[in-house]
């Protein structure tokens, strides 16, 4: 380009007398440079602005020019904000300006990479590329930075996932500094810590350097075991709100989960020094928490949480720049949830009530009353950056009629704002074309800028400007000739697009409140939006101006989507490049069925092609991926004595000896280990939180040291809760692990598992059981679709995926203290038994004698009497219950830890009571002795959260008694206080046993049976073992042979547990005993006692209050109509919850059953009569003590309520009869008096309504 100027012959006069009038004033310029040239850059300037007479036919010439475009735009609209210090950019919606979002600023330090990273396409960047790179890296150093400053938060949080310890999300945009009044603001956002991550790899792929030390490398190693268990940690979400209602409450976000789960993706083998980074740079992944972290994302789609059905936050997550997920379907059903739900004519509402910004929301006002969710309503802001997100959505999609639909309906939305550049790269907006969007509508095209006659009147201003930041104009030696025509000059007046925050609702434009009130949400356009005025002072909505910037890079080609996700993430990752790497990495995150079909050509988007040229690759479509993963089982026996028996069998085993020198480890010492990952002293860090291994991550091989270990589960952990020692349940926790590999494992390489087998799997009666799964193990196949294949360890090796744990050095692990952990586990399972032969099977009698620890023998007895019995009596089958009974007389006096004899206390005589009973399988005893050891399952944590994300509440409680509700995920160590608790403990002992194998058992069906708890929403633990109590007394035998559920084993407590659940209960059996047809009262217990409801109900119960302006009574709990309905909606799981809460007020399950039977009937008939409607309060016990009363009228029955209870349901001669006529007449007489409620307490209802 030419630094002459050739002046243009559409020239005016006006503007020639302009230019004159100027050039007459540069004396008066001070400081003026005039023997200053103009440089290539000046030129430049004045060259890459859309000159419209101008014909490029060099394609790259136009690349230039639109490139050095976006490079003033960043410069001016996202980069003049950035901190000189902390290199963070302030969110200008802030009352002092001084606070930086993280969230925001990530996205601008996005914005800014992305034309970085189109500028390294080209050789002569003037140096932009690397002055946009360290912009970015700036940010993101300053985030990091921020973060570092609260390493003792990170070192607390990572352990317990609470609040106050949580990462700040708002900092001090100067000093990077905590903001004052944090506590009142929601920190815990999973989302923006999962964010930062994603973007790091992101970026540190496109060879950019952030991480500059190994402190740091420790620093983000800390903040992965931050995220690892986001699954169960609730947070205040993307929009720090935490639920819907602004009540300062924490929940489970999906978009928070999804995000973790995607950062888990992209870091686990992540080199944080990038290309040039060391083996101990890397940063490492717990495989099972990243499972169990898919698995509650996959749960919760298309729900945001509790509270929310839909969140424009799921945009983000399931399409750029997340993309944690690639199943088709619930992609496509959560944006087309989030559309449905949210879009509007000015944007996206982020989610239904959001109050945010409203002209009605109280601008002092941190937190929402709970009166004041209805008046959002129909109200909500409305964010047009969502529809630049859909286009990117669509580009990545490669979906050009959603590009088209979007672009359409944003443009309109932007404001334009003309801005004159200065030396300093800086702008002066001197213009700003807004309009409404009703002037918008009726106008038919877009208003000229240079139409407006005050756009003129400020042209001479603009061109003194430009003049005076080209000072060659006035230089005597300038050629008049040469100067720059008018349109030229005035071309620098830059028309930006400026994102709107949002769109609101501006009530004062209103004819009436009650038009808004009454308005339908469908047609919001009559509703009269405004514009937020926050670009009016200058102040521009980064957030959305950086996604609007990285859409128009993209629509314009001059990004690919290649670029902008270099890690490739929008692939399936089936088809993402695979790293060659020494370590694991995560290659599938969606398994499907096999498939046959053979995957056609597939185009590559424009927008993923170089210069526009489309390209042809054969890709597999995501939904075709093939699921023939073959598990290799590796068989160890603990001794030669029991290879040599399972020989005799055809099946090959191997010792651990025989395995030298790979060694075999139990989970625990693996957990050791990885307590040194992340270790920092100078941050004060520890490594990796004492959480169990599981059975993902014992399926790889690892090398430490120069060594290869291999671990076995946690199902053949001999110190673990008493369930292990169940042979029958063992071998079906096998076959469950077997399946849960087949369907989640995700690494690259077969997965190994150790079968560690022991001396007494062989004894008792499942013995044959165990031989016939070997069996089927050596013949390759458990089931029709999962495929094993039994190998030795040194052939399994080959194909296995390998991890190795470069952060562990010779002087963290000695040879000695690796050594000794295997043969030490051989010594302990070689002793166990008694038995001089294997083939020398006991036949064990089945033991079904209960213990009752309330009236014993051993009750009044002396301490010293108690003592005597325990050393002297031996600890045989007869006598196993009596030691048990013994020693709970010395805990009851001193505690596990008094002396019984020297060196010998309460704790070690229950552990070998404990010991002998495994053997022995006397479960009474079992049970007791691990309750009273306090002894607790690994993996209840997981269990709870597996059933609060598919929308179930849990309680923790004995039947009858005051129980524990939990409805967010906690942590292990506040289950323990619950079960030990006086609530549960403190009433029975084995409660506090039974309750974790339900609970285990429970969380099993919930994944693998999920139609068994349809109908159930709050799962009462308590109460399901009365169901469970109840089922075994309707079973047919005699009463003095029945058992009980102390003595089952857990593989049959869990069989009885299917059956009780089993909706048809001829299908199930229990020990072959036949089952005789359940009475209706029978089935009312059963289903009252399972919280079992009808489908529909809680929208039936909605729908009658509605119609009931008096509200809803129910044992002594008033539910009133307002402001349940303007707080709550009709599908909100929060208000099934808070019906649920007042059935549980009620302690006879068959009442229970019967008041559902009753609101079921109420809207039968309220929906057939439009016209009917409560004029009091709808009182249900009143109702079902009337229709009792009716039942003992006509029948004289001397027991009514049981009675009642055994009728039918049908309408003549059965309980649907007599409550039909209750509630018509209390429809029809809304004076009816009613009688003494101490003639309706009869018997067995005396005390129904008690707090169960």
């Amino acid at each position: 380009m030419s630094d002459s100027w050739s002046r243009s012959p559409r020239q005016s006069s006006t503007s020639g007398s302009v230019i004159g009038n100027l050039y007459m004033h540069s004396n008066s310029i001070p400081n003026a440079n005039r023997s200053r040239r103009p440089s290539w850059s000046d030129a430049k300037k004045v060259w890459d602005i859309g000159d419209e007479e101008e014909n490029y036919s060099d394609s790259h010439t136009q690349i230039l020019k639109k490139l050095d475009t976006y490079y003033r735009r960043v410069k001016r609209q996202i980069l003049a904000f950035q901190s000189l210090t902390t290199g963070l950019f302030p969110n200008h919606l802030e009352p002092d300006k001084k606070i930086a979002h993280v969230v925001e600023n990530v996205f601008c330090a996005i914005a800014v990479w992305s034309l970085r990273q189109c500028y390294c396409k080209i050789d002569n960047d003037q140096g932009r590329a690397h002055e946009l790179g360290q912009a970015a890296v700036k940010c993101m150093r300053g985030i990091l930075n921020c973060w570092m400053r609260q390493a003792k938060k990170v070192e607390i949080f990572k352990s317990e996932q609470s609040t106050k310890d949580a990462l700040h999300s708002r900092f001090n945009v100067f000093d990077g500094s905590e903001v004052e009044g944090a506590d009142e603001v929601g920190q815990l956002q999973i989302c923006a810590i999962s964010l930062f991550l994603i973007t790091l790899v992101q970026m540190i792929t496109s060879n950019l350097q952030i991480i500059f030390s190994m402190d740091e490398v420790n620093f983000v190693q800390q903040l992965v075991f931050a995220i690892e268990r986001a699954y169960r940690t609730p947070d205040y979400g993307i929009w720090a709100r935490g639920s819907k209602y602004n009540t300062n409450t924490c929940e489970l976000h999906a978009s928070s989960i999804g995000m973790a789960k995607a950062a888990l993706e992209a870091l686990n083998g992540f080199n944080l020094y990038g290309d040039k980074g060391a083996n101990w740079s890397v940063a490492y992944v717990d495989v099972d928490a990243h499972n169990r972290n898919r698995t509650t994302f996959d749960t919760l789609l298309p729900r945001e949480s509790a509270s929310k059905n839909t969140d424009a936050a799921l945009l983000l997550t399931v399409s750029w720049p997340i993309f944690a997920i690639h199943d088709t379907t619930l992609v496509q059903n959560t944006i087309r949830k989030c559309i449905r739900k949210l879009r509007g004519t000015h944007g996206f509402k982020r989610f239904l009530r959001d109050g945010q910004y409203t002209d009605l929301e109280s601008k002092d006002q941190r937190f929402y009353e709970t009166t004041e969710m209805k008046k959002f309503d129909k109200n909500e802001c409305e964010w047009p950056m969502f529809f630049a997100v859909m286009i990117i959505d669509g580009i990545f999609k490669n979906n050009q009629a959603q590009i088209d639909e979007y672009l359409a309906v944003l443009n309109p939305l932007l404001r334009r704002t003309t801005e004159v550049p200065d030396r300093r790269g800086s702008f002066t907006a001197i213009y700003s074309e807004t309009s409404s969007p009703k002037s918008r509508s009726s106008s038919k095209g877009q208003q000229d800028l240079y139409s407006s006659q005050d756009t003129r009147m400020i042209i001479s201003f603009v061109s003194y400007i430009i003049l005076l930041e080209n000072p060659y104009y006035f230089s005597p030696l300038a050629n008049m000739k040469n100067l720059p025509s008018f349109r030229t000059l005035t071309s620098s007046l830059t028309k930006g697009e400026m994102m709107v925050h949002y769109y609101y609702v501006d009530h004062s434009k209103q004819q009436s409140s009650a038009q808004s009130e009454s308005s339908d949400r469908g047609n919001n356009q009559q509703l009269p939006f405004a514009c937020s005025s926050e670009i009016l002072h200058g102040n521009f909505f980064l957030f959305g101006q950086a996604i609007w910037i990285i859409c128009q890079l993209l629509v314009d080609k001059v990004l690919t989507i290649s670029d902008l996700d270099p890690i490739r993430r929008y692939l399936a990752p089936s088809d993402r490049p695979k790293p060659n790497s020494r370590y694991s990495s995560i290659q599938d995150s969606l398994r499907y069925q096999y498939t046959p079909n053979i995957p056609k050509p597939i185009t590559i988007s424009p927008y993923d092609a170089v210069d526009g040229k489309k390209q042809q690759r054969v890709v597999t479509p995501a939904n075709v991926v093939f699921s023939d993963l073959v598990i290799q089982v590796v068989a160890i026996s603990e001794s030669v004595r029991l290879q040599q028996v399972l020989a005799t069998y055809g099946i090959q085993t191997q010792t651990p000896k025989q395995v030298e020198p790979i060694l075999v480890w139990p989970p625990a010492e693996l957990v050791k280990a990885y307590a040194n990952l992340g270790v920092n002293n100078k941050l004060g860090f520890s490594g990796r939180p004492d959480r169990p291994i599981g059975v993902l991550g014992t399926c790889k091989v690892y090398r430490i040291c120069s060594r290869t270990v291999l671990c076995y589960p946690l199902t053949f952990e001999t110190n673990d809760f008493y369930m292990s020692t169940d042979m029958a349940l063992l071998l079906d926790n096998i076959r469950t692990d077997f399946e849960f590999i087949t369907k989640c494992w995700r690494l690259k390489g077969r997965p190994i598992y150790l079968v560690m087998l022991r001396e007494r799997h062989l004894r008792g009666p499942q013995r044959s059981d165990l031989l016939e799964l070997l069996t089927q193990i050596r013949q390759g196949k458990i089931s029709s679709n999962i495929y094993v294949r039994l190998e030795r360890l040194q052939t399994a090796i080959s194909s296995a995926c390998v991890e190795h744990l470069d952060f562990l050095n010779d002087s963290m692990c000695t040879s000695l203290e690796w050594q000794t952990v295997a043969v030490h586990e051989h010594k302990i399972t070689s002793e166990v038994g008694r038995y001089k032969s294997l083939t020398d099977v006991s036949k064990m009698p089945i033991v079904v004698e209960d213990i009752d620890y309330n009236n014993h023998e051993f009750k009044n007895r002396h301490d010293d009497e108690l003592r005597e019995f325990i050393n002297n009596a031996d600890t045989s089958l007869g006598s196993l219950r009596k030691h048990a009974l013994a020693s709970y007389e010395l805990y009851k006096r001193g505690g596990l830890d008094w002396m019984i004899r020297e060196n010998y206390r309460v704790k070690n005589h229950l552990e070998h009571i404990l010991k002998e009973a495994a053997t022995l399988q006397h479960w009474a005893v079992i049970r007791f002795v691990s309750s009273l050891l306090h002894k607790i399952v690994d993996s209840l944590a997981p269990s709870v959260t597996n059933l609060l994300v598919r929308g179930k509440a849990v309680t923790l409680g004995v039947f009858g008694h005051e129980e524990a509700v939990i409805d967010r995920p906690i942590r292990p160590n506040e289950i323990f206080k619950i079960l030990y608790s006086e609530n549960v403990f403190g009433y029975s002992i084995f409660h506090a046993v039974l309750l974790q194998e339900i609970l285990i058992d429970v969380a099993l069906f919930m994944s693998t049976f999920p139609q068994l708890f349809n109908g159930i929403l709050k799962l009462r633990l308590g109460w399901i073992l009365q169901a469970m109590k109840l089922s075994l007394e309707h079973l047919k035998g005699d009463v003095e042979d029945a058992v009980t559920l102390n003595t089952l084993s857990p593989n049959e407590v869990k069989q009885l547990l299917y059956f009780v659940l089993t909706t048809d209960l001829q299908q199930a059996s229990i020990q072959g005993a036949d089952i005789e047809q359940n009475s209706s009262f029978q089935k009312r217990q059963l289903d009252g006692a399972l919280c079992r409801v009808p489908t529909d109900f809680f929208e039936h119960v909605w729908s009658i209050l509605e119609r009931t302006p008096g509200g809803i009574k129910l044992c002594g709990v008033f539910l009133p109509q307002q402001p349940t309905l303007s707080d709550m909606t009709d599908y909100e799981l929060n208000f099934s919850l808070k019906i649920e809460e007042m059935l549980s007020r009620i302690s006879d399950p068959a009442y229970r059953c019967l008041v559902v039977e009753m609101f079921e009937l109420i809207n039968v008939l309220l929906k057939r009569n439009a016209e009917l409607r409560f004029t009091q309060t709808l009182d249900a016990d009143y109702l079902i003590r009337e229709a009792v009363n009716l039942y003992q009228q006509q029948t004289n029955s001397t027991d009514p309520f049981k009675d009642f209870y055994n009728l039918p349901m049908q309408l003549v001669g059965g309980s649907t009869g007599y409550m039909v006529r209750v509630i018509i007449n209390y429809l029809f007489n809304a004076n009816m008096q009613k009688v003494d409620s101490l003639d309706l307490n009869m018997g067995t209802n005396a005390d129904i309504c008690k707090i169960s």
